[in-house]
């Protein structure tokens, strides 16, 4: 197992846990003008992900993981792959879809140096927007697929 990829899946998702506890309101915090929902989300996508990094260390190696308990954590992975698909498309849907303004910055990356530019809500909108589609329709794919998998094990096709 490689350790440190192991670690740094744990760094990640401690990390997450403290944006967590930033947004729930346990710790104080100053001048936050992003709602504590979407603070809470993006945290939940660093506890995520840092969990699938973890995990996935543990499933490269036959003698961290039961056999017979291969395939469950292999369906708790796949479940938490599409978690963190539900969370950025929550976010992306809020950014492009969500009632209110959205204040976009936007900053042209240059050698040495950062030039701001400026930038339109619907532009941040439409980016936003755009990957919240996207997302959708991959989410939307995947709930069809196990619905269909569902029926063909239900009818004993499988």
């Amino acid at each position: 197992m490689r350790k440190g990829l192991f670690l740094a899946g744990l760094l990640v998702l401690g990390t997450g846990f403290y944006i967590v506890v930033l947004a729930i309101g346990i710790l104080p915090h100053e001048g936050l003008a992003t709602p504590h929902w979407i603070l809470g989300l993006a945290g939940m996508a660093f506890v995520v992900g840092g969990g699938l990094v973890s995990l996935g260390e543990l499933l490269r190696h036959d003698d961290a993981i039961a056999l017979r308990d291969l395939e469950v954590a292999r369906t708790f992975r796949n479940f938490l792959v599409v978690i963190l698909l539900l969370i950025f498309a929550v976010v992306g849907n809020w950014v492009a879809f969500g009632p209110g303004s959205r204040p976009v910055q936007s900053v042209l990356g240059l050698p040495f140096s950062d030039v701001p530019a400026q930038t339109s809500e619907w532009v941040g909108r439409f980016g936003f927007g755009v990957s919240a589609i996207a997302l959708d329709s991959i989410i939307l794919l995947i709930f069809l697929a196990v619905m269909r998998r569902s029926r063909k094990r239900q009818s004993g096709m499988e």
